[in-house]
Formats: C-alpha cells, sequence, structure tokens
C-alpha cells in the first residue's frame, strides 16, 4: 500500500456524503465513502450528530451494508443508518464525521 494524495488537502470526491435518504419510521441512511485500510494506516472514524451545529453528541450507527468502489479499490461505499432514536420527533438533525490519527 503506498503513500496516495496530499493527506493535507481533502478530496471532495471521496471525503464527502454520497448521500441520504430518510425511510419510513424514521429510519434515516446515509451514504459515504472509507479508506479500506483505515485501521492499518492509524486512522479512526468518529460520528456524531447536532441540532444546533454547536453541540455534538457521539452516536454509532447501524452498518446496513459496504461494498468496494469500483472506481478507487482503496475505498469503499459505506451504508449507515441512525439509531431511530436520535431522529424521532426531530426538527433539524446535522451529521458529522470524524477521521483523526488513532494514536
Amino acid at each position: 500500500m503506498g503513500v496516495r494524495g496530499n493527506p493535507a488537502v481533502p478530496d471532495s470526491f471521496i471525503a464527502g456524503f454520497s448521500g441520504f435518504q430518510v425511510l419510513a419510521g424514521n429510519n434515516f441512511q446515509f451514504i459515504f465513502q472509507r479508506y479500506r485500510y483505515y485501521s492499518a494506516a492509524g486512522l479512526q472514524y468518529s460520528f456524531q450528530y447536532s441540532q444546533d451545529l454547536r453541540n455534538w453528541s457521539d452516536f454509532t450507527p447501524n452498518v446496513i451494508s459496504a461494498s468496494v468502489n469500483e472506481d478507487d479499490t482503496f475505498y469503499e461505499v459505506m451504508t449507515m443508518g441512525l439509531p431511530a432514536a436520535l431522529t424521532s420527533g426531530q426538527h433539524a438533525l446535522f451529521l458529522r464525521i470524524l477521521v483523526q490519527a488513532s494514536n
């Protein structure tokens, strides 16, 4: 596994959310791309939500599916779901994915 790209500059295609959807029963799903070898590279993904963009809380999403990105096999397309308790009765909900060095 060689060095790829400039880690100080985000790659908008890889780093951004690919999509989201709200299904019946307040089931909210989001899609993003994750580096397949994140653990070996010393990276950690964490997930947070907020109702006001000031106060953030950690949560653990449910993994719906994971598949290798056919265009760049170093990445996988992740479909994740929020626990229904987070979405029930909310008028606004914001998500962010933090990728940090695990050391």
